[in-house]
Parts: C-alpha cells; structure tokens; sequence
C-alpha cells in the first residue's frame, strides 16, 4: 500500500506537469473545467493503477493460488475453479467493454449538462419573465453512472450463483474419499463459498475505469487556447495606452475606444453582467477582441505583452508559503521590501513568511486575497496595472488604503481599474461608463 500511495502521488504530479505544461502560453477557456481537470479528472487517471489493475490483478491472482492448491490436494475440484476464471475474465472483459461505451455517454451527458446549466445561469435577467422557466437537470447523468453500479451488482450476484451452484454440484457428486480428506475439501468450499465477498472489490472497481476514460477524454478535448507573447521591441515604458473601436469577442460586448496617458487611473464602471472583466482581459490581451491597441502610438498584435500586469477578480493563492507564493512575481524581492508593500495593503499579519497558504495551511479570505494580489503585483515591475473589482468585499477603511496604494502606482504608471465601487479617494482622471455605452450602441 505505501508502495502503491507512492505511485499514486508521482503519477498525480506528472500529469498535472503536463497539463501545466501543456497551459504555458495558453489558458483554459472555460475556469470550471481547468479545475476538474486539476483536481478530478488528473486523480482519476493516476489512480488507475491503485483503484483498477491493483484489484483486478490481486483478484486473478488469488483464484491462480486457489486452483494451483485444489491442483496439488484436490485434482479432482480443480474444474470448478478454472470454470470461476474463465467466467471471471469474461465478465471483467465484458464490464470493461460496457465501461468503456458508458463513459462515452458520460461525457456527451455531463457535456450537455453544462451546457444547460450557463444557458440557464446566462439567462437568470429574464427568470421574472417566464416563471415556469426550464431548471437544467442532472437526471440522465444520474442515471448513466447508476448503471455503472448496477452492472457491478449484477455481475457480483452472478459470481456468487455461479460458485454456489458449483459447490452444490461437487458436493453431490463426491465420494466418500474426497469427504474423507475434510481439511483439504474446505479449501475448496471456502473458495466458492466466498467468490462474492472475494472478487466484489475487483468487479466494484470498474467504476475507477470509467472515471478513467472520463478523464482521459476530458484532458484530450480540453479547450485550450493559445496565447501570443508579444516581444519587448524597445526599452520605452509604456506612457500611454489606447483602444480604439474596441470590443471583448463576447455577444453583446460594448466598443470603446478611450486614450490614456502616464500618470492617469482609468476607471472602468457599470452594472454587473456589463462586460466590465472581459474588456479589461481584452486589454490585457488573455482573451480574443476586435478593433486595435496601440501602445506609445503603435498598434499592437494580439497577445500578452510582459511589462503590464493583470489582477483578476477572484486572485488565487497556491498551496505553499507566503514567500513562495510572492517570489512568483520576482525571485529577488527582500524581506524589507514586502514589509513595506504588506504595511501598505493591511497585511501586516501575514509577515511570518514562511507561513503555509491553502491546505492544512492558512486560509485567505476574498478581501485578503485581492490585497495578496496587489501586494504580489506591487513587488514586481511593471509599466501598466490593469485591475479587476479591487475593492469588492473590502470595508470602507480598506478601500481606502487600497485607493491610496493605486494613487501611488498611478504617479509613475497607467493603470486601469474595473469597478462597480468606486471610493472619494481614488484619484480618477478617466471614466468609461459601459451602461451608457451599452444604451447607446
């Protein structure tokens, strides 16, 4: 079992390498699935061996040791157990191929589930309109994977009425001597006996296969898109920043254009479902857009471009410390220097650096974790700061110590901030309001 948890770790790390791997310069369009793919799908392909080949395997194995013991003390019982075998293979191969055909229709189910539960989501404006409005179901999903189960049961009672009907008939048919020898008979009665309490773990761990082939095919399909790198052509700070006839490639995307210059803070407002944080991924270029960019008065290509730097609305924080989790920004920060920027944003608290995030680990709250955010963004260079709702779930206390922060960055740099809140003391010079675009186009 250590052994077997060994390998199960290692083969988790790989193939989440190869999917991080696979994400440099590109991400998943879609952030529900890049967490299932991380946290389900990636355990259930490393988990194959441990949870499937390990129960089958330990299953053929015991029958091989079962029939080479009736071989030696009891010829004559030894069919019945070649019999239990060749049964048990072709259920285990007949499960695999049913397995392999349901977890098919797992994905097309699971697929259009998704698919029902954004439409309907999408649509949440309108709920007041159409009372009897269709919730989606998970029902048929349900019902797929019950058959999984059922088919385990099946084929476990079938086993059971096999063994039970075998033992019935050799003990029928046997002689005074083979009874005469109790001991060695009892091997032979145990064995079928037990055939359901025996090999149920082997026939239940089919379902680990079918997770497997799940997981396997979400991986394959996964919807990733690839990002550009935009070259660094000159050593310019970037001194001023404009969109023009620009739009995020979304239905019902408002198109701005808008100019702005070092030292300036752009906010961009409106309600929510406006389209607030795709234009401001737009900007940052992680998402597709039409119209044209243009930095220091040159049109720009679509990609990410390395000196500016994006916050996005809910910031996450990795499984480490707080130091490995702030070095990501730059490697060569100084402890006095992250004091410094922690004082800044209220963290003070958090200054033991070596204090674990996530789990068995410290926990950050929302409003940490945007103040986290800005800390880390704040200890690496950058030339322009585009932020995402920085003051949402913050107290009026700390959105003013996090407007007075952007102030500061502002002195020197652009920055831009998408926000339905928007505190007396962010020093503003530029409004975009997407509501009274969206009424006008």
């Amino acid at each position: 079992m250590w052994v077997g948890h060994q390998h199960l770790l290692d083969r988790i790390a790989k193939i989440r390498l190869r999917l991080f791997k696979r994400l440099q310069n590109a991400q998943i369009q879609h952030h529900a699935m890049g967490t299932d793919a991380l946290a389900h799908h990636s355990e259930a392909m490393a988990n194959l061996w441990m949870a499937w080949i390990n129960q089958n395997a330990s299953a053929v194995i015991m029958l091989l040791i079962g029939l080479l013991s009736l071989i030696i003390w009891l010829p004559s019982w030894q069919w019945s157990l070649v019999l239990l075998l060749v049964v048990y293979l072709v259920i285990i191969a007949v499960m695999c191929w049913r397995g392999v055909k349901l977890s098919q229709k797992i994905v097309l189910q699971a697929t259009e589930f998704r698919r029902q539960s954004n439409d309907f989501l999408n649509s949440a404006s309108i709920w007041h309109l159409q009372p009897q409005f269709t919730s989606p179901s998970a029902k048929a999903l349900w019902q797929v994977k019950r058959r999984i189960q059922q088919q385990s049961d099946n084929a476990a009672l079938l086993l059971q009425g096999i063994g039970f009907s075998m033992l019935l008939i050799l003990l029928f048919q046997a002689n005074t001597h083979a009874l005469s020898i109790g001991p060695v008979v009892m091997i032979g009665v145990i064995l079928l006996l037990s055939t359901k309490e025996s090999l149920s773990p082997s026939l239940y761990s089919q379902r680990a296969l079918t997770d497997y082939f799940v997981a396997k095919n979400a991986f394959s399909t996964l919807p990733v898109q690839d990002i550009p790198i935009l070259p660094t052509i000159d050593n310019e700070a970037t001194h001023s920043f404009s969109l023009s006839n620009f739009s995020a490639q979304i239905p019902f995307a408002p198109q701005i254009s808008i100019i702005a210059h070092t030292p300036q803070i752009v906010l961009i407002s409106g309600s929510s479902g406006t389209g607030k944080s795709t234009l401001l991924q737009a900007c940052a270029g992680h998402m597709d857009y039409s119209g044209e960019r243009f930095r220091n008065g040159k049109h720009m290509e679509k990609g990410l471009f390395h000196p500016w730097h994006y916050i996005e609305q809910l910031p996450k924080a990795l499984n480490g410390t707080i130091y490995d989790n702030l070095t990501l920004a730059n490697s060569e920060v100084s402890p006095q220097k992250i004091s410094e920027v922690f004082a800044s944003v209220g963290l003070e608290h958090l200054m033991d650096l070596q204090q674990w995030l996530g789990v068995n680990g410290r926990t950050l709250s929302g409003g940490e974790l945007k103040r986290f955010a800005l800390a880390r963004a704040m200890l690496c260079d950058f030339d322009l700061l585009l932020v995402d709702e920085p003051f949402e779930g913050l107290d009026a206390l700390m959105q003013a110590r996090i407007s007075n922060c952007l102030n500061q960055i502002a002195e020197t740099k652009i920055v831009i901030v998408a926000s339905h809140i928007t505190p007396d003391t962010l020093h503003v010079t530029q409004r975009i309001n997407l509501d009274h675009i969206s009424l006008k186009n």
